[in-house]
């Protein structure tokens, strides 16, 4: 990985949460805050131009509507964080199944903010087991069972890139994709790339 300091997008439809997170992030040597946006559109307009490693987004600004909101957001090398005010619910579940890695609720200490930013920018996922089981018992598509850099790969290979393009774009080695791609298709019980398509 990088040493290079974890770059993060604040969406939130709050100037207060979008302040105080960036003023908490200014003492972190190892996360910098890049900008604050209010809304869906805004956060997707950002990342089109300067690419954040993480996006911590309300799962109740303007613009968010399913699992859709997260897909369009998240992308190899991007990792969303759900930051909100609400339990873990079904639209938080909803929320997880578009491909955010982890879930914080606004009323935890700044510190889990951070430990869930440089986990998910470390490939992990950080869900509670409640809401871990909700997603398994969900019945969703078979991709969902896979970790977030598990994903990531799977996204890559799907596109039709060789082994050898995937590991250059996600900065790992190639026998590192061909473990990844091992686990994906025993988890999605397939046999060859063209199934995995």
């Amino acid at each position: 990985m990088s040493d290079s300091p974890i770059q993060v997008l604040v969406a939130d439809d709050h100037p207060i949460v979008i302040d105080g997170v960036r003023r908490f992030l200014a003492h972190v040597e190892d996360v910098v805050f890049m900008a604050g946006v209010s809304s869906l559109p805004q956060a997707l307009a950002y990342c089109a131009e300067h690419s954040p490693d993480v996006v911590v987004m309300d799962v109740q600004m303007p613009g968010v509507d399913g699992p859709a909101s997260v897909e369009s957001i998240a992308a190899p090398g991007r990792r969303v964080v759900l930051f909100t005010l609400r339990e873990e619910d079904a639209l938080v579940a909803s929320l997880a199944r578009g491909g955010a890695s982890a879930f914080v609720s606004k009323s935890s200490p700044i510190p889990v903010l951070i430990e869930a930013i440089r986990r998910v920018h470390g490939g992990e996922r950080m869900f509670s087991p409640a809401l871990e089981e909700q997603l398994k018992a969900s019945g969703g598509p078979p991709h969902l069972a896979l970790t977030q850099r598990e994903h990531d790969v799977f996204v890559l290979l799907a596109r039709c890139l060789t082994p050898k393009e995937a590991a250059f774009e996600l900065g790992v080695s190639q026998s590192t994709i061909y473990t990844h791609a091992d686990r994906i298709r025993r988890k999605l019980k397939v046999g060859t790339v063209a199934e995995l398509v």
